[in-house]
């Protein structure tokens, strides 16, 4: 999708805002995948089932692999069963770079357990039939999924990809099992975890004040550190400049 396509008259609301920065993560995952169906779900199974039971004594590579499993069938369940555990065991854990590694796995789960893609593929596929305009993009879309983003901003999702937050959670070098896109993901949750229920009728007082606010401050954190994963200059890049920007630090 061209980047010129994404440019439309401009929006002062969050609205507006929030879609432009759900678009840049959409295509970023294209872009990143060569395919819109990144985020292919099978929530029907998933969802038949009401929990999993994950151990709280998980080894790196066990977590690791279990984050695969549910990254990799999109199983939100199994996701969200990983996050809750994985919570309790990073807690205690002591070790730097057993924390990190299990904090690695919780982010990547997290970002499952969001159900976030499934909204950004929706949103990409409303794009490409509507030649890339965010002007055709109707009010009701972006309220559907403002809504679909905010109910994944659960608390133990939030405190799970915060830890993509190199102030707070892993710094260095991002792992090697996330991506760009997981990063673009965790900070449109993270944001969203600071907006009202409905995020349309703010005013831009309301605006001014959830820009300054830690979690939309982390957001922008987390775009820099999933910056690092791409080529500087290249349209990946753009697409997470112009995510940051729409938080207005």
């Amino acid at each position: 999708m061209r980047l010129s396509r994404l440019r439309s008259r401009s929006r002062s609301t969050v609205s507006g805002r929030f879609l432009s920065v759900a678009v840049s993560a959409a295509v970023l995952a294209a872009a990143l995948s060569g395919c819109q169906q990144l985020f292919t779900t099978s929530l029907a199974t998933a969802l038949a089932r009401s929990s999993i039971p994950v151990p709280t004594n998980l080894t790196p590579s066990q977590a690791a692999a279990l984050a695969a499993q549910a990254a990799a069938n999109q199983d939100t369940t199994l996701a969200a069963a990983l996050v809750s555990s994985l919570e309790t065991e990073i807690a205690a854990t002591t070790d730097p770079a057993t924390k990190q590694a299990l904090q690695a796995s919780a982010a990547g789960s997290a970002v499952v357990a969001s159900g976030v893609g499934a909204a950004v593929t929706s949103l990409l596929s409303s794009l490409s039939s509507n030649s890339g305009s965010l002007g055709t993009i109707s009010q009701a879309t972006v309220t559907n999924l403002m809504a679909s983003v905010t109910a994944g901003a659960t608390p133990g999702v939030v405190a799970a990809l915060s830890y993509l937050d190199p102030s707070s959670g892993i710094p260095g070098t991002p792992p090697s099992s996330l991506t760009a896109t997981d990063y673009a993901i965790a900070a449109i949750v993270v944001a969203s975890s600071a907006l009202p229920p409905d995020p349309t009728t703010m005013t831009p007082a309301q605006v001014t004040t959830f820009q300054a606010t830690p979690a939309a401050q982390s957001a922008q954190r987390i775009l820099n550190q999933g910056a690092t994963l791409v080529a500087p200059g290249s349209a990946s890049a753009s697409l997470l400049n112009n995510m940051e920007s729409q938080f207005q630090l």
